[in-house]
């Protein structure tokens, strides 16, 4: 199945995620909004890198200084560093400003929401927090995005409104499909009912077409039904014989 990329804002891809979310069928929700699940992932994984890049470009603009104070080893790189709880390296301090507590507020926020549903998830962003903390931070790429991809696994209403998509969408694809075939089959048998039509009328003797028409009607509309082309009725028969006759 070939899908075409819709680009979605952050703000977009939060208000997507949360009408998802809310919506009573997830899974019809998220082909409402992306068109098919391919978009949805490819929208979410580019999200998912936003937001990796967004995080780490906020900690840039600010001074980790405050971060590295809550570490008592001068070594921040030290193996004790693994060994605390990491979400103690963001405690919010009288001496940040308004920006850097909310960092650390969104930070803690994140922490506690994987916690309660992706142990592992919750274990990879400590990683990458402390990570953060000692300023690498290509490894605390890594970290976050596999707690991220982890909590996605983890997060019920996702995944299960994922897999609902990709079973409708399975479902819509077999009732295309099977509609195609019918079309295709009933044009079939169309054809065969206006092939036999033209020639009985060419090998008769008949004035005009609308008399062949009026002659052959019968016949042929019992030969359509038998070819599986059904007529509305013998009137509508008759006019539709007739154009063929015309043409």
């Amino acid at each position: 199945m070939t899908s075409t990329r819709i680009k979605f804002t952050t703000e977009e891809m939060k208000i997507a995620l949360s009408d998802i979310l809310n919506a009573e069928n997830k899974g019809n929700k998220i082909i409402e909004i992306f068109g098919n699940t391919d978009n949805f992932q490819n929208s979410l994984s580019a999200h998912i890198v936003n937001f990796i890049n967004d995080f780490f470009s906020i900690t840039t603009k600010f001074s980790m200084n405050n971060v590295k104070s809550n570490l008592k080893a001068e070594n921040i790189i030290s193996p004790t560093l693994l060994d605390k709880n990491p979400i103690s390296l963001f405690e919010i301090s009288e001496d940040d400003d308004q920006q850097m507590k909310a960092f650390k507020t969104q930070i803690h926020h994140y922490y506690l929401e994987s916690e309660k549903i992706a142990p592992l998830a919750t274990e990879y962003f400590g990683y990458a927090l402390s990570c953060l903390a000692a300023n690498l931070v290509n490894s605390g790429r890594k970290f976050l995005s596999l707690a991220i991809e982890d909590y996605l696994n983890q997060c019920s209403p996702i995944s299960n409104a994922l897999k609902n998509a990709k079973v409708s969408e399975a479902k819509s694809e077999i009732a295309k499909t099977s509609a195609k075939k019918g079309a295709e089959k009933r044009w079939k048998a169309k054809e065969k009912t206006k092939q036999f039509a033209l020639e009985l009328y060419k090998s008769g003797t008949f004035k005009n077409p609308s008399q062949g028409a009026e002659k052959l009607t019968e016949q042929i509309f019992e030969y359509g039904k038998s070819v599986g082309f059904h007529f509305s009725g013998i009137f509508q028969a008759n006019k539709t014989i007739y154009k063929w006759f015309l043409d």
